[in-house]
């Protein structure tokens, strides 16, 4: 507890000490920034060397009361101005503290799970931002997703090296199959980096990194060749596809990289459920005429419920696969539910109902049989599933701005993760 408090108390002395450095020798304010990020990086690294896991915990709590304590307004225009001098809306310093704690309980000290996303995101976000800012001269994006091509050849670059250096000298990674795997993570992180707006690179980044490498480690060369040539098709589909769909390029492209990842992480036939529900928001988003959406909100939905299950696991010991997918009949129903806007509210929610009813149908059979993933009875997860649905859809039905407005999937997985979270932890207690 001890080495927690200092910790914490550590994270306000980098502060400081930037601050009184810019002040003296004028750094700039995104240069500050940066400083923090990686002095930041590198204790979060250290961090399963003093503590463990309950320790870290609070820590964590202390950490993110620290966080906010430097957005207050007094604190703000000093010491934490090393942090939020930078005038746009961001919350990645709490983002970051998210992907570290995810980490740490799923993989606390591991070099290829834990080190390496906390690695990249701390050297190759801070080394395209210093040379993007100064030397960029390509630019492309829009609003606070502006990117260089010249600082994202530095984070491929240095991305590739991080990852060859882990690779190789501390993981088991059979030798042949180390450049594919680290061209395949150095071009996926900076697809993540170049797309993600507010700071959720500080998220996103690590918990890819930690995706790809839990999942492809171990696969052949020929396995992870492929993987990277479907990948790269496919962001070229989605790309090219774009204005088909109605959605922006981004919209696009950020909604492959959270399907990618949902596909690599569970059972193929249930990746069927996520791939749904993005097609329903989609329907859903082309008859809302007139209203762009400001950001990719499904992927903060999957993000939401992804995370979720991810602490769920490593919390409880027990796979969560299932219980994710459990979670989309309710995702589905809420999309449905926001297809008029128009209909009354009673017609809304049969819409809604009726989807949830289908994708429930489909969950019952894609996961018939699927036993390694099904530890408590499936007829109990079922009715989860479907007790899930109805509570989305009460919610959609009594708050419907809170919802069913454009932006706001991550309410809609808020209002289906507490019964289904509720059986699992109950089904690990008993």
């Amino acid at each position: 507890m001890v080495l927690a408090i200092m910790s914490v108390a550590a994270l306000f002395g980098v502060t400081a000490v930037v601050h009184l450095a810019a002040r003296r020798f004028g750094i700039s304010p995104e240069v500050q920034r940066k400083l923090v990020h990686v002095a930041v990086g590198i204790h979060a690294i250290a961090l399963p060397i003093v503590l463990d896991r309950i320790s870290f915990l609070a820590f964590a709590v202390l950490a993110l009361g620290a966080l906010l304590l430097l957005r207050s307004d007094k604190v703000r225009s000093g010491i934490g101005s090393s942090v939020h001098s930078v005038k746009r809306r961001s919350w990645g310093d709490v983002l970051f503290l998210a992907a570290v704690t995810v980490l740490f309980i799923r993989a606390p000290g591991d070099p290829l799970l834990y080190t390496l996303p906390i690695a990249i995101l701390t050297v190759s976000d801070a080394a395209a931002a210093v040379v993007g800012s100064r030397y960029g001269q390509h630019r492309f994006g829009e609003g606070d997703r502006t990117k260089s091509l010249e600082g994202t050849a530095v984070f491929v670059l240095v991305t590739w090296v991080i990852a060859m250096v882990v690779l190789v000298e501390f993981t088991d990674v059979p030798r042949q199959n180390l450049i594919w795997l680290a061209i395949f993570i150095a071009s996926f992180a900076a697809v993540v980096e170049a797309d993600s707006w507010r700071g959720l690179d500080n998220l996103f980044i690590p918990l890819a990194v930690h995706t790809i490498c839990l999942s492809w480690s171990n696969a052949g060369a020929w396995v992870l060749s492929l993987t990277a040539i479907a990948w790269v098709t496919l962001l070229l589909v989605a790309h090219r596809s774009a204005r088909l769909l109605r959605v922006t390029p981004h919209q696009a492209r950020t909604g492959l990289v959270a399907l990618f990842l949902s596909a690599a992480t569970v059972q193929w036939p249930l990746a069927v459920l996520p791939v749904a529900a993005l097609a329903v928001h989609l329907m859903a988003m082309s008859r809302r005429s007139g209203e762009e959406e400001q950001t990719p909100d499904f992927v903060l939905m999957l993000v939401v419920i992804g995370v979720f299950w991810l602490l769920a696991a490593s919390l409880g010991g027990k796979v969560a696969t299932a219980f994710y997918a459990a979670t989309f009949p309710a995702v589905i129903g809420a999309y449905a539910m926001s297809f008029g806007r128009d209909w009354q509210m009673l017609m809304r929610v049969v819409a809604g109902l009726a989807a949830s009813a289908i994708a429930l149908a489909a969950f019952w059979v894609l996961t018939t049989g699927l036993t390694s993933l099904l530890w408590l009875p499936h007829a109990n997860l079922i009715m989860a599933s479907a007790a899930s649905a109805a509570l989305a859809i009460a919610v959609g039905a009594l708050a419907p701005s809170l919802t069913l407005r454009a932006g706001q999937s991550w309410r809609i997985a808020c209002a289906a993760l507490p019964v289904l979270g509720t059986v699992y932890t109950y089904g690990v207690l008993t």
